[in-house]
């Protein structure tokens, strides 16, 4: 499967010059946030719980599977819809679109570069308030272990293994956990990985 790049990296950065903001200020805390992602099936379409490891709920994505691009939305703690995403068709690269509310308003694209190799890169290009950057993703996007980079920073890593040190188990590999860095739009992190899952389905 390669290596857990994930796995082989230092810390979060967590003194960033400037918030990450890309779908609401209210999703960036002043602290690292640890994030367990569930995915669960259903006739209706894959869904995924993000608890945190105290148990406390964070988000909820519910997706249909016969939607024409395969449609999620991620819902807060109120059941109010943050964002939406989906499939961009026609496109020659593997592009998930993110954006605010179920609105037109875009957040992130997200597209992968083709590697022959399970050590792929994606690209998202954010836009909020008409300024744009670049976050760049590698990992073994099959495994769902990556980073995510921000400038040369370290802003966010996902893994099958959780912060004590234990793997998920054989039977849940529906599982993966998510370091988000302080300062860094956690809705938008959340995203990033189930678009990844998305787009490892589709390849």
């Amino acid at each position: 499967m390669g290596n857990d790049v994930s796995a082989n990296v230092g810390p979060l950065q967590n003194q960033l010059q400037a918030p990450l903001v890309a779908i609401d200020p209210r999703f960036i805390t002043q602290e690292e946030v640890y994030l367990v992602l569930k995915e669960k099936f259903s006739f209706s379409g894959d869904d995924f719980s993000i608890h945190d490891t105290n148990g406390r709920h964070w988000f909820q994505v519910k997706g249909k599977t016969f939607s024409l691009r395969d449609k999620k939305t991620l819902f807060d703690v109120a059941n109010v819809p943050v964002l939406t995403m989906h499939s961009k068709v026609f496109s020659l690269h593997s592009t998930q679109e993110i954006y605010r509310g179920q609105s037109t308003d875009l957040a992130a694209t997200v597209k992968k570069k083709i590697k022959l190799s399970f050590n792929s890169s994606i690209t998202v290009t954010v836009t909020y308030q008409g300024r744009t950057e670049i976050l760049e993703i590698k990992g073994n996007f099959m495994d769902r272990a990556f980073i995510i980079m921000r400038g040369g920073q370290l802003i966010a890593k996902s893994t099958r293994t959780n912060r004590w040190g234990a793997a998920a188990l054989l039977t849940d590999r529906e599982t993966y956990f998510l370091e988000v860095a302080a300062g860094v739009d956690s809705a938008l992190m959340v995203a990033l990985a189930v678009s990844i899952d998305e787009i490892e389905r589709e390849s």
